[in-house]
């Protein structure tokens, strides 16, 4: 069932990227002097390092995450407002695109992004919980919590090694999360 959704996973990120670059060519990812001027300026590996296996963490407890809130939305659609719903679609599809963009921000620096469930298990932080339907999206506001906490934990990291753009990504990206468990806990208000 999870190479399943893994496939389904990947299949909805290769739709969204055909289309978002059929409707704005600048989502196409394309070589910047800026990227190759970072790699130039992060001299020292071990600062590199850091970022690396920061942005990875970042990266695949955001794919698990995405991967959940597909699994969540299709599990509960017949049980959940239509408004909450679409909610939830709206919060994959952004984190299929940082997906992307962090994916693109580590090539960008040289190295080979986590490819392989293996490698997407070694550094998630996100567990399945295997909760009822009733703690399917408390679940689901304790997981962007976690990444929102991932993200803390290693911005220090970005700084440090001067990549500002990479600091951005990852402050826009925390926002979001944040943003999508507070929408998830306001609908637990109703």
């Amino acid at each position: 069932y999870g190479m399943f959704l893994l496939h389904c996973l990947t299949n909805e990120i290769h739709k969204i990227m055909i289309a978002a670059a059929e409707v704005d060519n600048s989502f196409v990812p394309k070589e910047s002097s800026s990227m190759i001027n970072l790699v130039k300026t992060i001299v020292d590996p071990e600062k590199k390092r850091e970022l690396i296996n920061h942005l990875s963490l970042v990266l695949t407890n955001t794919y698990i995450l995405a991967l959940k809130t597909f699994s969540y939305t299709s599990k509960l659609h017949e049980k959940i407002n239509a408004e909450l719903f679409a909610a939830l679609k709206d919060q994959y599809d952004d984190m299929v695109y940082a997906v992307h963009q962090l994916s693109s921000s580590i090539r960008d620096l040289g190295y080979e992004i986590p490819d392989s469930l293996s490698h997407v298990r070694k550094f998630s932080e996100i567990i399945e919980e295997n909760d009822s339907d009733s703690a399917l999206l408390a679940e689901l506001v304790r997981n962007n919590e976690k990444v929102v906490q991932l993200i803390k934990n290693g911005l220090q990291n970005t700084s440090d090694a001067g990549d500002d753009s990479t600091t951005h990504l990852l402050k826009k990206r925390m926002k979001k999360h944040e943003s999508h468990a507070w929408l998830i806990k306001s609908a637990f208000l109703r």
